[in-house]
């Protein structure tokens, strides 16, 4: 908690950064996230000019800040904070495989970034953004409405007993993503056994690419291929049966 606090205070204006600490305390960990969310929110607004595309200031509004995005994102100018460079990982994915005219199931989407791309960029017929988090869905919906394109966005719990496996494969998807997103789900014998069904799979694991290629290929795919691997970054694989 107090190494949280300490992160915190340092970004602060300096005058603030005394009493800072102690409404931190006082309010609790949680009071705090809210208020530094808005503190965030307002030093992205003083990067837009007055005259901005309301859609960029509602993007703005709705964007996770202290790097809770999964992907650090800039637009019009503009920094939208995350753990890690999505300019980055995108110049690697966009030519990982062929998405023209493709339907693309992205699992785990996050702001749904990857979905979002592959419609406005790479010319993909319709993406399947799914995730747990309600926030992120609903800021992934003003991601892509900015960008002009209309992913289909739909909330599911891996987890849960429902039948999302059958929900999901009747789209029936070309290509499914899966960024990082095994290592938080309970159940990954069901999550791999449904990753299985599918032709090609883009790939994130938390493991080594030794480690992750290996299971890719027991779980049924022919073959692993190395989209990215850098030291000190997750790699990419793309996996097709």
């Amino acid at each position: 908690m107090y190494s949280m606090i300490n992160w915190f205070t340092a970004r602060l204006p300096i005058e603030y950064r005394t009493p800072g600490r102690f409404w931190i305390m006082m309010m609790g960990h949680n009071s705090f996230l809210r208020i530094w969310h808005k503190v965030g929110i307002g030093r992205q607004r003083e990067q837009v000019p007055s005259n901005a595309d309301p859609k960029l200031k509602a993007l703005i509004d709705a964007w996770p800040c202290c790097r809770t995005g999964y992907y650090t994102v800039d637009i019009a100018g503009v920094q939208l904070p995350g753990g890690r460079s999505w300019s980055e990982r995108w110049g690697a994915i966009e030519s990982a495989t062929d998405y023209d005219n493709k339907t693309i199931l992205e699992l785990g989407c996050n702001q749904a970034i990857l979905s979002t791309s592959l419609m406005k960029f790479c010319n993909a017929k319709q993406t399947i953004a799914v995730d747990i988090d309600k926030r992120a869905l609903r800021t992934g919906n003003i991601l892509a409405d900015y960008y002009g394109v209309s992913p289909t966005f739909i909330r599911v719990d891996f987890d849960a007993q429902t039948a999302w496996e059958d929900m999901l494969t009747a789209y029936q998807p070309d290509i499914v993503t899966a960024m990082s997103v095994l290592n938080w789900v309970k159940d990954k014998d069901r999550f791999v056994a449904f990753l299985s069904r599918f032709d090609q799979l883009l790939y994130e694991g938390h493991r080594s690419v030794e480690v992750e290629t290996d299971y890719l290929l027991k779980s049924g795919f022919a073959k692993v291929d190395i989209v990215e691997s850098k030291p000190g970054r997750r790699a990419v694989l793309l996996a097709t049966k």
